[in-house]
């Protein structure tokens, strides 16, 4: 199961989702509000946007699954292992962390809320997900992430980061049993070293890899380190 990140969309998947297909089924949605999902209402908090995402795979009939969560979607991700633990075979904390506060990004919530109420969308989307890359616009995979977001509006990203204000798991990640890779890069801009250490420590069966010369999405900075890390993650007969 891939969830995607704000201003994002399953199709950035595509190439994880090539390598990973050869060995399993791979769901990829578009998340409430989001490119083709653009039309369904935004959930007001994460816990509405984890129960749209479980009522999706009970109409899959998907009863067990590993789950890879990505920004906003790692944030989905470890409240359905709360919410949902015997669902979850393993979880992939991709570029996230289990709290909305924002001492360690970019800019924080209420900022990128500001311009995204104020500025045109598409200048919003075009800074936000430069960001996303230690190359910034440059970078091979920016293109595709922009072509990923067409769909969202000014509305629904707002809504979204309204159902993330105040969210916090900071307090529960030690309840996680299920083996955990937390992963990003080690330039990454949203979310500091500091925070995957947290998240290291406090669950106990979990492994943290920093993947060097990546920022916020090395599944498209360097994309070969990348699907081999969760390839050796995903199939490990044990927990780790």
């Amino acid at each position: 199961m891939l969830l995607h990140g704000l201003f994002g969309g399953s199709s950035y998947w595509k190439p994880l989702d090539g390598y990973l297909s050869e060995k399993f089924d791979v769901v990829a949605v578009d998340l409430p509000g989001f490119a083709g999902s653009s039309d369904i209402s935004v959930p007001d908090s994460i816990s509405g946007y984890a129960a749209s995402v479980m009522d999706l795979l009970a109409s899959l009939e998907i009863e067990s699954f590993h789950l890879i969560g990505y920004s906003l979607g790692g944030a989905i991700g470890q409240q359905m292992a709360l919410d949902y633990p015997d669902r979850i075979m393993r979880l992939v904390n991709y570029a996230t962390k289990p709290t909305a506060l924002d001492d360690d990004r970019f800019e924080t919530f209420e900022e990128t809320l500001h311009r995204l109420q104020n500025n045109d969308i598409n200048d919003t989307v075009l800074s936000q997900v430069s960001s996303w890359f230690a190359a910034g616009a440059d970078a091979p995979g920016y293109e595709l992430c922009i072509e990923t977001s067409e769909g969202v509006t000014k509305e629904t990203a707002s809504a979204c980061l309204r159902a993330i204000r105040g969210w916090d798991l900071r307090d529960r990640l030690h309840e996680l049993q299920m083996p955990v890779l937390i992963a990003s890069g080690d330039r990454d801009r949203s979310v500091s070293l500091e925070s995957h250490l947290f998240q290291k420590q406090a669950i106990s069966n979990s492994q943290l890899c920093i993947i060097p010369g990546c920022a916020h999405i090395p599944h498209l900075e360097n994309p070969e380190l990348f699907n081999m890390i969760l390839q050796i993650f995903l199939s490990a007969d044990t927990p780790q």
